[in-house]
């Protein structure tokens, strides 16, 4: 990295006036801050030469032990500047990591939900049970259209029922045995796969469920950051964020108000929910 030119300097001067600051640095940018320490380095080393060869006491040794001083101070705000950016950084990264490893799992569980989904929306039952008849509604406002009594007496005369009975049953208990799969998933999901599941090739349907999945992840990067500053305040340090082996976010982070732990538990459910994670942040 190179430090800043006459010409730089000159601008950011002018800026530093425009803006009413006392400081130079106030009005820099983290790439500009950079490049001013070795322009501060630099002045120092060439101060504390003149600081030895003037004569003790004189107002030209005292005039440049305050530049110095002064110097030194910017190089402290500076190296103050860059590791707040330099923790933030790394916070983010530890956050951006975690929400890398739920877009993956929840992109599998859509793909998946989506499979299933086609293959139960036109199958019909294989064969007719006490089970699958139960799930016959007696009408769209519920109710069974069977009782236990009917059922039992379905199933011992499977053998002389006519086959247009037997499909149309097959047919029946297929058609609920679908919604009943579909009822235990949030609608939210099941809507989700019902706009995309006629798209056949796999390839454009990943891509489709990375774009939702993808937008998820925003809000959920969003609701992360105003969690924990709800309870640290503005973020300074969260160097010590970090992804385990499982991966889960755990650490610390030291904000303007409080310093927090932050936790996160993955609930992925057997079969029925989407990986999903639950986020706690305590003050230390």
């Amino acid at each position: 990295m190179k430090k800043l030119s006459e010409q730089q300097l000159e601008v950011l001067v002018a800026k530093r006036n425009a803006a009413g600051e006392k400081a130079i640095v106030a009005v820099m940018t983290n790439e500009e801050l950079a490049a001013y320490r070795i322009n501060c380095v630099e002045a120092i080393e060439r101060g504390e030469g003149r600081i030895s060869k003037a004569k003790n006491g004189s107002f030209m040794q005292q005039t440049v032990i305050e530049n110095v001083e002064t110097l030194r101070s910017y190089v402290a705000y500076i190296d103050a500047k860059l590791a707040e950016e330099k923790n933030e950084a790394a916070g983010e990264a530890a956050i951006d990591q975690f929400l890398a490893t739920y877009k993956e799992k929840a992109v599998n569980y859509f793909i998946n939900l989506c499979k299933n989904y086609r293959e139960k929306r036109y199958s019909h039952a294989e064969e007719i049970t006490a089970e699958g008849l139960r799930l016959i509604p007696a009408s769209a406002w519920g109710g069974r259209k069977y009782t236990e009594e009917k059922i039992e007496e379905m199933i011992n005369s499977l053998d002389s029922m006519i086959e247009r009975r037997k499909d149309m049953l097959k047919r029946d208990i297929g058609y609920y045995s679908f919604q009943n799969w579909k009822s235990i998933y949030p609608k939210s999901h099941i809507k989700t796969v019902e706009n995309i599941s006629h798209i056949k090739d796999e390839d454009t349907l990943k891509i489709a469920i990375e774009t939702i999945v993808g937008k998820d992840v925003e809000v959920k990067k969003e609701n992360i950051y105003k969690l924990v500053e709800a309870k640290a305040g503005k973020i300074i340090d969260a160097k010590f964020l970090r992804v385990g082996l499982d991966g889960e976010l755990n650490g610390f982070i030291i904000g303007d108000k409080n310093k927090v732990n932050v936790t996160s538990f993955g609930a992925g459910g057997w079969n029925i929910q989407k990986y999903h994670y639950r986020l706690k942040v305590t003050v230390a």
